[in-house]
């Protein structure tokens, strides 16, 4: 135990590192950008700095604190702050990759603890409402049975990412209209940063490449704010994959998109924003048309853009496939019934806070009603919403692997050869 004439100095040095740490997060986070998705970090960002210095003082307050409370909550700022502090580098930072994996934990730690403690508290104020039952305030910021939850989450969680990274998943679709079998790979959410580097990147493709795909598609969001301006292991990465590849962007690749476009292309790779495109794929069997149609991102009314879209671009003639490449899942409820065969998206991260590591999907978007991860289907039309990519940085990933997933696009019965 700390000696208690040293409690009172440990106490303002935990809270005036938390507020150093706060300032210089934040000021990493305004560096990065300063759209209200920025800001909506910045936010989140303090919520969980804030997890540790007020875990300090209900330690104090309930006579826990001691050497092992103040090395978990120095390590946890350390942790929060050090992730910024990496990304705002701007350059790929692989060496990096032990801090950024504290990093992870720390943040998922502080996410638990602090979806636990507002359960707590609302669990006390019905508790107070309706039995009179008063808590201490020494308990409302001391609950240590959830705090040991949460650690044993956030540890699991981030092992299991990071074992589970490129799961590969096989999907079968049937294509009425096809004549002949056709894979198409997906990939999403590359988030290519300074902490998803190009071991990560060059991994990703290997694994694609090894799927064996007539084409590969990217369902946007290959870049993030510390990545705009410079990403070459990107590139490098992209450039190897063997199949041909189509993109369209999503809402972190807007700041750059004609930057992006242009590098994307220089590389041989279709971008898709509002278009559409018929990709002749050249194979033994003979050329192989896929019609492809990309939506660009917007924020407002994507249901009536996705609609209105579609309607402008009319169904291209003799294709084995329809596809349409969508970056924000919620745009699928303006897809006309049957016109595609496959839906592509990305954006949700598989629901960000998921119950994958424990063997059931789920999520807490799902919970509340959104797509959030695997297999949607209206009529003929199947919508897959992709987990992401990426499994190491920002966002951090929370019980949910990283995917690479394959569909095979097969008619009902193949068709005799001519």
């Amino acid at each position: 135990m700390v000696r208690p004439e040293l409690l009172q100095a440990l106490d303002v040095g935990v809270v005036g590192v938390a507020g150093v740490a706060l300032a210089a997060t934040l000021r990493h986070v305004w560096r990065g950008g300063r759209t209200w998705n920025d800001h909506l970090v910045a936010a989140l960002v303090t919520g969980c700095l804030a997890v540790y210095p007020i875990t300090w003082v209900g330690g104090r307050l309930a006579g826990a604190a001691g050497w092992v409370l103040l090395i978990a909550v120095l390590a946890g700022v350390f942790g929060v702050w050090v992730l910024f502090a990496v990304l705002d580098t701007r350059r790929e930072q692989d060496r990096a990759r032990p801090a950024v994996l504290l990093s992870q934990v720390a943040y998922a730690y502080s996410l638990w603890v602090g979806l636990f403690v507002l359960g707590w508290w609302l669990a006390c104020a019905v508790g107070w409402g309706a039995f009179g039952v008063r808590a201490s305030l020494a308990q409302l910021l001391f609950p240590w049975p959830l705090f040991l939850v949460a650690g044993g989450l956030s540890t699991w969680g981030v092992a299991w990412t990071w074992l589970g990274r490129d799961t590969v998943r096989v999907v079968a679709v049937p294509t009425p209209a096809g004549r002949r079998p056709l894979r198409v790979v997906q990939l999403s959410d590359l988030h290519a940063s300074p902490t998803t580097t190009g071991r990560d990147l060059r991994r990703t493709v290997r694994t694609a490449n090894g799927l064996a795909p007539d084409l590969v598609v990217v369902t946007g969001d290959l870049v993030m704010p510390f990545s705009e301006a410079h990403h070459p292991w990107l590139l490098a990465a992209l450039a190897e994959l063997e199949a041909p590849v189509a993109v369209c962007p999503g809402n972190h690749d807007l700041p750059v998109a004609e930057r992006l476009q242009a590098e994307l292309e220089a590389l041989g790779i279709h971008w898709l924003a509002d278009a559409q495109r018929v990709v002749i794929l050249e194979r033994p069997d003979g050329p192989l048309r896929v019609e492809l149609v990309g939506v660009d991102f917007v924020w407002r009314d994507l249901r009536g853009h996705v609609a209105r879209l579609v309607e402008a671009l009319p169904a291209a003639p003799a294709v084995e496939a329809r596809i349409l490449l969508l970056h924000d899942p919620r745009g699928f409820d303006g897809v006309p019934p049957d016109r595609f065969e496959l839906v592509l998206c990305g954006h949700t991260h598989g629901g960000q806070v998921g119950t994958d590591m424990f063997g059931w999907p789920g999520s807490v978007l799902g919970w509340m009603g959104h797509y959030d991860q695997e297999r949607f289907v209206r009529g003929r039309t199947h919508m897959w919403v992709h987990r992401g990519s990426w499994h190491l940085g920002l966002p951090p990933r929370m019980g949910i692997a990283s995917e690479v997933v394959a569909f095979d696009l097969r008619p009902p019965v193949e068709a005799p050869p001519e």
